[in-house]
């Protein structure tokens, strides 16, 4: 990164600071660091916010002014405090970093409010070291031949802060210079370091929902102290056929009440389910809950000791914990809320299912690319979303019931089958695509199951055992020919080979992999999706994804398409042909419905 631009740092500081100064002082491999002079003027501010070791200055003069020192760390704060920061009393403040750091105030107040974060130095060991040494005011000295003042100081250092001159100064006023960074850029950037820095202590980010979260093994034990705290070892019986068991949760105390008691005479928690969770018993019962993992983590749970080191992330898990458990009193509550719970899960679970579709499509993208070509397949990645995913229901939906039993009986499916809602918004070409891939997903299945050949792959165990050289012939791992890790871009000959194998393999694995694979049908066309399913991420719908005969039949759907983006021009997977001959018998069905099944649903 390169060093800032002075020339402009002095001019926009200026105007607000009226007549104050700024420059740079030096940077290394770590990053940039910054310095500002105070100006001869005094500037008013208000009194700086207390707070130790909160990265928040402590308290400071109503006037004066004050000088920002170097910061330590791999993220500087671009000179940009006049507008958000405060100045201290008179004199020269400084604070170190955010994470074991003083954030004490020496001579005066320093620049920062809630705002303006603070960079932040190294974690480990709480130091306010920095590249030049340790922090401290910079004397004065005269300017440099670019007209660049070289270190600042007017007033004498505190005495329990020696002056030391900055011998950085000459190398980095002398180079080019430029401002590369916003404030809203180094809050964003303060905020990836510390998610980075925890991340370290075997947390983990959340990259959707940019937040961190504790371990899966802290978040078990969690939630086996807090169902034991409340006695409830076992799981009863659902009343509903279609619900799981559950922990019978205990219904708040009534005033007045004595405790349960566990068979060593403990006490046993009754949270207050109506109320918010950081209040009255409800905070007693997390800090409980939090104590005990703490305790007994490492010995019980067999937790890691660095796990446990940020109590507050336990107690968030905790208090996620809780809010799962009282949506789940108040669903049982009443039939009312049994008929919430069951429209939740049937919900929870097609998502589930369209979340594994999507990804079984995604895993094969590499011989797919493979197969097809890597410069006629640019945008495949872009193109597979969950949302656009067709559901698998169990229920009947808004079909016939005997019309769809009719149906699952014609094409040969289980009772237990699953039915396909065809997905009326989606192109043609979109859904040739997915058809190919799931061609592909099932030849890699089977090469996954070790099914070489058709129906002679439903041998014995003994067949299996007296037969070494099944392992190691051509279905093995090393020599599959759906290799999720070769994405070779071949020469259009060893392509047009390639492709070949892999249709005669879709042929043969089609032919007896019926007893492998869970039953799903189509059904009937009361149960098809004719609306874009609505989703808290952001989806990214391109125009050629969708059926133009889909978009004639509402304004609602013309809308949607006139807010779709167009495709960009680089990709090219919108122009890829795919012979039917990588297509599976089941699947040819779905592409008729989808094309004719506009004709016959008006």
């Amino acid at each position: 990164m390169a060093p800032p631009n002075t020339e402009h740092l002095q001019t926009g500081n200026a105007a607000n600071m009226q007549t104050g100064e700024a420059r740079a002082v030096g940077n290394d491999k770590a990053g940039i660091v910054w310095e500002a002079r105070e100006g001869p003027e005094p500037m008013l501010g208000k009194a700086g916010r207390a707070g130790m070791g909160s990265g928040r200055q402590n308290a400071g003069g109503a006037d004066g002014v004050g000088m920002m020192q170097p910061w330590a760390g791999n993220v500087f704060w671009p000179m940009q405090f006049p507008p958000y920061g405060v100045p201290g009393a008179a004199g020269h403040g400084f604070q170190t970093g955010v994470f074991g750091g003083s954030s004490a105030s020496q001579g005066g107040g320093g620049f920062l409010d809630e705002l303006a974060r603070p960079p932040f130095h190294n974690m480990s060991n709480g130091s306010n070291s920095s590249p030049m040494g340790p922090i401290h005011p910079i004397a004065e000295s005269a300017p440099s031949a670019g007209g660049v003042r070289q270190s600042a100081a007017t007033e004498a250092a505190p005495p329990s802060m020696p002056v030391r001159a900055n011998t950085m100064s000459t190398e980095v006023t002398s180079a080019p210079v430029q401002l590369v960074m916003t404030q809203e850029q180094f809050n964003e950037a303060v905020s990836a370091r510390v998610r980075a820095e925890l991340a370290k202590n075997d947390y983990t980010l959340d990259k959707r929902l940019k937040r961190i979260k504790v371990r899966p093994e802290v978040r078990h034990a969690v939630r086996k102290c807090a169902l034991r705290l409340m006695g409830c070892s076992k799981k009863v019986p659902s009343t509903h056929s279609r619900l799981k068991p559950y922990y019978p949760l205990p219904a708040p105390l009534a005033p007045g009440a004595e405790k349960r008691k566990d068979r060593d005479g403990n006490d046993l928690w009754n949270p207050d389910w109506d109320s918010p969770v950081d209040q009255g018993v409800n905070a007693d019962f997390i800090e409980a809950v939090v104590g005990v993992v703490l305790q007994t983590g490492v010995v019980t749970y067999r937790l890691k000791s660095r796990w446990l080191a940020e109590p507050a992330l336990i107690k968030h898990a905790a208090q996620a914990h809780f809010r799962h458990l009282r949506r789940q009193f108040n669903y049982r509550k009443d039939g009312n809320g049994i008929r919430h719970l069951l429209a939740k899960n049937s919900k929870d679970h097609r998502q589930a299912r369209r979340s594994r579709k999507a990804n079984r499509r995604r895993k094969v993208i590499p011989p797919f690319r493979k197969a097809f070509g890597r410069g006629e397949t640019e945008g495949i990645e872009q193109l597979i979303q969950t949302p656009l995913m067709s559901s698998e229901a169990s229920t009947d939906g808004e079909a016939d019931p005997a019309e769809r039993e009719r149906m699952r009986e014609e094409q040969g499916a289980g009772r237990k089958a699953l039915e396909t809602h065809t997905m009326m918004l989606r192109a043609d070409q979109l859904n040739r695509l997915y058809a190919t891939l799931d061609a592909f997903a099932r030849v890699q299945e089977a090469e996954e199951d070790g099914r070489s050949s058709g129906p002679s792959s439903s041998s014995s165990d003994e067949s299996d055992s007296d037969s070494s050289e099944t392992s190691s012939g051509p279905e093995s791992v090393s020599t599959r020919l759906l290799n999720t890790d070769d994405n070779i871009d071949l020469p259009e000959l060893e392509r047009a080979a390639y492709r070949a194998q892999v249709a005669a393999k879709i042929r043969t694995v089609q032919a007896g992999d019926s007893q492998f694979r869970y039953d799903r049908f189509r059904g009937p066309r009361a149960n098809y999706r004719t609306s874009l399913r609505r989703t808290k991420k952001r989806l990214v719908v391109y125009k050629e994804c969708l059926n133009v005969k889909w978009v004639s039949q509402s304004t609602k759907n013309q809308r949607v398409y006139d807010k779709a983006e167009a495709a960009p021009a680089w990709m090219t997977i919108f122009q890829l042909q795919v012979p039917e001959e990588f297509f599976l018998n089941e699947d040819r069905g779905y592409l008729a419905d989808s094309e004719k099944g506009f004709d016959e649903l008006e």
